[in-house]
């Protein structure tokens, strides 16, 4: 657990720096932090969890396990991501 906490941590740091140069910060610090902290399953007998980019790239370069497996979790969490970013701009477009 303690690895997850430093990773977050990162991560959101490395956001922050990435995201703090544009004029739309907060779309992208959340489409980038979701995108590094979305965890996937390492394997499918484990319950054991990594940030799912990195065990792709991982996978590709070292084992040479072309499957996309792993960035499953990205299909659902992206999406998601945007129609909240989305949801919220419009709510205080018109409200605020």
């Amino acid at each position: 657990m303690m690895f997850w906490s430093v990773y977050i941590f990162a991560a959101l740091a490395f956001s922050h720096l990435l995201a703090k140069f544009t004029v739309k910060y907060y779309p992208l610090f959340t489409l980038i932090f979701v995108f590094l902290a979305t965890p996937a399953q390492i394997d499918a007998e484990n319950m054991n969890y990594s940030p799912s980019t990195f065990t792709f790239f991982y996978n590709v370069i070292l084992e040479k396990d072309f499957s996309f497996r792993v960035l499953r979790p990205l299909t659902l969490s992206l999406p998601f991501s945007l129609v909240i970013i989305t949801s919220i701009f419009f709510i205080k477009k018109r409200f605020f």
